[in-house]
Order: structure tokens, then sequence, then C-alpha cells
């Protein structure tokens, strides 16, 4: 028996759902990263933490609807950016797809920074003195 009813996910969900994926791709700077950044401090990543804008529409049929995301984002110098924007947009897109039944339509990725990796571990090696 299937119950009538209209689902909706708030902007905030996608944005808390785009964070947590970011933690999981390689070569892109995010809150409580793992891996090779795994000892910058919360200011450092503070200061190069993606930001996140989200938009979606709402549809009438089954579907629960569309949402697009632009994400400005910081990468590891010496990555291949457009093969990090693509593993972004692919994870990204499932994940968004798999826990909210949203059609990912866009996601446009503007790289506005460079980090250097040793830069950021030697800077957080300082504020640990």
């Amino acid at each position: 028996m299937q119950i009538a009813g209209r689902t909706t996910v708030n902007d905030n969900v996608f944005q808390a759902i785009a964070e947590i994926t970011l933690k999981n791709v390689e070569d892109v700077v995010a809150k409580e990263k793992k891996g090779a950044l795994a000892g910058l401090s919360k200011i450092l990543l503070e200061r190069f933490s993606p930001q996140i804008s989200v938009k979606k529409t709402e549809k009438e049929e089954a579907d629960l609807g569309d949402v697009s995301f632009e994400l400005k984002l910081a990468v590891i110098y010496g990555v291949n950016i457009p093969e990090a924007a693509a593993r972004v947009r692919k994870e990204l897109a499932e994940t968004v797809r798999n826990l909210t039944g949203y059609n990912v339509t866009q996601i446009n990725i503007v790289v506005d920074r460079i980090v250097e990796l040793k830069e950021l571990q030697a800077k957080a090696a300082e504020e640990k003195e």
C-alpha cells in the first residue's frame, strides 16, 4: 500500500551531503580531511573549506526533483584538476541520487585556490608548537 504525500529535501541537506562527500574525494581540501591532510589544524582547513551553493526545482511527478550545485574548491598543487573535478562530480551525483532520489542536473566547479601540501603541513606543525 502506498500512502500519498510529498517529500521535500531542504537545501541545507544537500549542502551537508556535498560537504561529507568532499571529505572522501582525494586531492580536494575539505574539513576533517583524512589521509595526507589529516594533521592539519581546524583553522587552516576552515580557510580552504569548500563553498557550496545549491539550486533545486521540485517536480509534481514521482521523482522528487532536480538539484544543481556550484562548488568553490581548493585542490592540492600538482593534482590534475579536470580529473579531480570529474571525481567530485561522479561521487556527489551518485551520493545525492542514492540518498535523496533527486536528479543532479549540473555540478559547476570553480577551483579558486591551489594549496601546496608541504606549506600546509609546515603551518600546521607551527600551530601545534
